[in-house]
């Protein structure tokens, strides 16, 4: 909702007209990981799969390096100064 009321689309593929920081975004940039790593971890101990526990680590380091610093490095020169602004106050993560 929050996208859609700022004139984005939450398609990652798609360009995003404004920086989102309002809501959950004040507490994570990147919510949705977030949630992906919870209910990844969430799931692995209630299997109990010590497989999937494994790849949970990993799973993060990859989304981590790999997804999030691709983003980050188009929403800064998307949006510029007021991207970094958001960088420095907002963690990553939690």
């Amino acid at each position: 909702m929050q996208f859609r009321s700022a004139g984005n689309d939450p398609e990652p593929w798609k360009p995003d007209a404004a920086l989102v920081a309002q809501g959950i975004y004040r507490f994570t940039r990147n919510p949705m990981y977030l949630g992906m790593a919870l209910a990844h971890l969430g799931l692995a101990l209630a299997l109990d799969s010590l497989g999937a526990l494994l790849a949970w680590p990993v799973a993060i380091v990859l989304i981590d390096r790999l997804v999030i610093a691709r983003e980050e490095r188009h929403l800064a020169a998307r949006f510029g100064p007021a991207f970094e602004e958001y960088r420095t106050r907002v963690r990553r993560w939690i």
